[in-house]
């Protein structure tokens, strides 16, 4: 589980995260091996997902009490919609981060081209990450012969 919130200049606008993993917490697997809270509360409720959807922002003027006021609330959220994670049951996580993943592309790679302008490539690794964490879970033991 990670929990943080940006406020670097190039990830604006700014926001808080909640991300449920399972797996590595070093880079690149972290990026691949999670889901957002989000993305359950989504999936189990759209109606609180639509009352929630500002939890996440992080405006201008916010203050300390304002930012303590989120993390409870995230906590609270965390608690009912991750509730299935939290207690080891990882089914739907891995659906829910299958579901995420099928959805992105690997890194891409840009390299110069003798004649000019650039070729892209996909990196291997996310390649690899990729189609390991696009799996809802693995084969069961039947649809391996």
């Amino acid at each position: 589980m990670s929990i943080g919130a940006t406020l670097h200049p190039h990830d604006y606008p700014y926001y808080l995260w909640l991300n449920l993993g399972d797996g590595r917490d070093d880079f690149p697997e972290s990026d691949w091996n999670a889901t957002a809270l989000w993305r359950f509360v989504q999936h189990l409720s759209p109606d609180d997902y639509a009352k929630e959807k500002d939890l996440y922002d992080i405006s201008m003027g916010l203050t300390e009490s304002d930012v303590e006021e989120k993390m409870r609330c995230l906590r609270i959220s965390c608690e009912a919609f991750g509730q299935s994670f939290l207690s080891g049951d990882l089914a739907m996580f891995k659906k829910l981060r299958a579901a995420q993943n099928r959805d992105r592309e690997p890194y891409k790679i840009y390299s110069p081209k003798q004649g000019g302008g650039y070729e892209m490539s996909y990196e291997e690794g996310s390649s690899r990450l990729k189609k390991k964490f696009s799996d809802e879970a693995p084969n069961p033991w039947w649809k391996l012969w």
